[in-house]
């Protein structure tokens, strides 16, 4: 009965997304994530309990259930909302882009190249300097900030990189030569080849899938679905999953190898298994806080208010001391709901996130469809994090990472955008 109800909500999933996919990529895609965070969390809770053990994060098997009926209630939440929400909030979403060529545009273009310049510096000279030191353990500093500074910034650079390299791509998919007679891929090819080394020795999962699925969704925004791509696909997430396994394997050095463990904890445990130990948590703990959601997401949205996420929140609950902005078991979206609105919370998941989402394509929706593509490319780097963060990264993430990206890309080709705001008019599917 219990594998019944799993395989009831994987069909749940499996209709929503038929219809999700074709009308929207992007949707789609931030779809699929929710499922899997949500997924393997509940299968390894209740027929693997010893996976939920070794992370410390078991609460009893009662909460297992109304979990799993939040979680499905949430997806089909989130698939009405895309059907009858979603054309309302484009009609109030009443702003318009428009991109055209830039004034002074030699000084944006130089001002850009001398950025790229810049930080491939700062990094290949840490590396050259620094390099034996780079490990995990070194990035996993809490205060980074003050007890290594010149670290700090160099993981900075490569958060930034992850949308650098979409910018790059789009560049040499629009055969935009950044440097005159050399190949538009050149800068990409070698860019991502250092990134991959800087995030291979930091022990960097996150990053280098981010930057994967930002290109897919980019390219899978350009392209009708077809056999051909989708074998493409597979490979290059082969590849990926490939890759994310090694860096995992070099994490660690020999002395550090933890005991031997059961199988279901080596294949269950990974970065998708622990974040929905939060809603597992809040409903075992009954935690439900209104004015907490609100002002966390509030004091989030901006930067350096040094306000708890809500992750911090919940694991207090039950290991006090362990989360930090930087450290702990991260957080499933879906949770917010039910500390908002307790069990009527799937209501809130389906209408918050999908309004989030409705900012976010709105966004890419200007009158240039090779900006719409590169934005749709930063916006997938994204959607991992904001499935194991909270609502207020739709926000946040605009200004700290898809902005300003953007503006690399515009003064790389010489462009601007204009914002023009106008009434609300009947409301369409953005192209």
């Amino acid at each position: 009965m219990d594998g019944l109800l799993l395989a009831f909500e994987t069909l749940l999933f499996g209709l929503g997304l038929a219809y999700i996919y074709p009308r929207d990529k992007m949707f789609g895609f931030y779809f699929v994530f929710l499922f899997i965070y949500g997924i393997f969390a509940q299968l390894g809770y209740h027929f693997f309990p010893e996976a939920s053990e070794a992370i410390m994060a078991y609460f009893g098997d009662d909460v297992w259930l109304p979990s799993v009926l939040f979680i499905t209630a949430s997806l089909v939440s989130f698939v009405l909302a895309f059907v009858f929400f979603r054309p309302v909030f484009y009609g109030l979403m009443a702003f318009r882009f428009s991109v055209r060529p830039a004034a002074m545009q030699g000084l944006w273009r130089k001002l850009a190249s001398g950025w790229l310049l810049a930080t491939s510096a700062y990094m290949i000279g840490f590396v050259v300097l620094n390099g034996a030191d780079l490990s995990w353990y070194s990035a996993q500093q809490d205060d980074l900030r003050s007890t290594a500074p010149a670290l700090a910034l160099l993981i900075f650079f490569v958060k930034i990189d992850v949308g650098t390299l979409v910018v790059l791509y789009r560049l040499a998919r629009q055969r935009v030569h950044l440097i005159p007679h050399v190949s538009p891929w050149l800068p990409f090819v070698v860019r991502g080849a250092f990134f991959l080394f800087i995030t291979f020795k930091l022990g960097n999962r996150t990053d280098v899938l981010a930057c994967f699925l930002g290109l897919a969704l980019m390219e899978m925004s350009q392209t009708r679905l077809s056999v051909r791509i989708m074998l493409r696909a597979l490979f290059f997430g082969f590849l990926v999953v490939s890759l994310l396994l090694l860096i995992e394997a070099t994490r660690y050095s020999d002395s550090d190898v933890a005991p031997p463990a059961p199988t279901s904890v080596k294949l269950l445990v990974k970065d998708y298994y622990p974040p929905a130990h939060m809603l597992f948590a809040a409903m075992a703990y009954d935690y439900v806080s209104p004015w907490e959601v609100i002002e966390s997401n509030t004091s989030n949205a901006a930067i350096l208010l040094g306000y708890p996420y809500l992750q911090e929140t919940i694991t207090d609950l039950f290991r006090p001391d362990l989360a930090t902005r930087s450290v702990g078991y991260a957080f499933y979206v879906l949770t917010e709901g039910f500390m908002f609105m307790g069990y009527w919370g799937f209501l809130y998941n389906g209408v918050v996130l999908i309004a989030g989402l409705c900012l976010w394509r709105r966004m890419a929706t200007s009158d240039s469809r090779e900006y719409n593509l590169l934005l749709l490319g930063l916006f997938g780097c994204m959607m991992v994090n904001v499935v194991r963060g909270q609502s207020s990264y739709f926000v946040k993430y605009l200004y700290m990472f898809v902005l300003p990206n953007a503006l690399l890309y515009l003064s790389l080709v010489g462009m601007r955008i204009r914002l023009r705001i106008a009434g609300p008019r009947p409301a369409r599917n953005p192209a």
